[in-house]
């Protein structure tokens, strides 16, 4: 199991994946799941919770016994399904300033997005040319990207997964964009490395993610600093892997993406290529 307990770190507010082994479980009853976030737990909680804070004690959740309430899907993809079952788009329908600026710097061609939800920058990347393969493990998350998609005239192509590695082919694509997906960092390096093998030789991984000082802020993101980076993590991920760093950096910005990420925030941004095709990499 990958599973494991940890204090005061239950509340995750975006993009956290449970690995395809874990099992959360609570109780069928949970009377404020997607309703309102509430303070974190001060008892032992299992750390990949993209979750909301159940109302009863510590102790009832601690011996609950009953899986959560779906079919023998992940717990979690209910939480997406309950956050993006909404008209009104979580994070907004623009797409992340930073991904935006990167990618009109380049020329259109095929590129992946894990994580994408409900979709704005698989839209707007179509809206530029680019042929996209998104991938969210929401149903909800999939109609609303392909809504929005309609409204904008242009086609992505979208698939409910979890995100793994074998989900992407090698040398496939000519960018990758990550924008606030977060994993436990073992997973996190196996997702980098995932995505710059599939990069073709030249292809860029574009990110944008919490780092460790956002738990301070508050403004979005995971509330467990075990799912939030650092620059050193994310150089040692991306320089394992033939691949060049172009930028990398800590910034503190202000974000303005719907309801969920509002108010200054502490990012990393990075910008990496592609050095040489997948076929040739003798890492691969």
């Amino acid at each position: 199991m990958y599973m494991k307990q940890v204090s005061e770190k239950a509340l995750c507010d975006h993009n956290t994946i449970f690995p395809s082994k874990e099992l959360f479980r609570f109780r069928e009853n949970c009377p404020d799941f997607g309703k309102k976030p509430l303070k974190p737990l001060s008892f032992g909680v299992f750390t990949l919770a993209n979750c909301w804070q159940d109302s009863r004690k510590p102790q009832q959740i601690a011996h609950a016994t009953t899986p959560f309430p779906s079919t023998r899907s992940y717990p979690m993809q209910a939480f997406w399904n309950e956050r993006f079952g909404h008209n009104e788009y979580a994070y907004g329908k623009q797409p992340n300033q930073f991904f935006r600026d990167e990618l009109l710097l380049r020329k259109p061609g095929t590129i992946l997005l894990p994580g994408e939800g409900e979709g704005r920058n698989a839209v707007f990347a179509a809206e530029q040319g680019w042929n996209v393969d998104a991938i969210d493990w929401s149903e909800s998350g999939r109609q609303k990207a392909l809504r929005l998609a309609a409204e904008r005239g242009v086609a992505i192509n979208y698939q409910v997964a979890q995100f793994e590695a074998s989900l992407v082919r090698p040398g496939k694509y000519d960018a990758c964009g990550v924008v606030f997906f977060h994993l436990e960092p073992g997973l996190m390096r196996e997702a980098f490395t995932a995505m710059i093998r599939g990069l073709r030789a030249g292809g860029v991984l574009i990110a944008e993610l919490y780092e460790k000082k956002q738990l301070a802020l508050g403004t979005g993101g995971p509330r467990s600093e075990d799912l939030l980076y650092t620059s050193n993590q994310i150089r040692t991920w991306v320089e394992g892997e033939a691949a060049s760093i172009l930028t990398l950096e800590e910034r503190e910005v202000e974000l303005q993406e719907g309801a969920y990420h509002s108010g200054p925030s502490a990012v990393l941004r990075l910008v990496a290529q592609r050095l040489v095709a997948s076929g040739n990499n003798p890492k691969t």
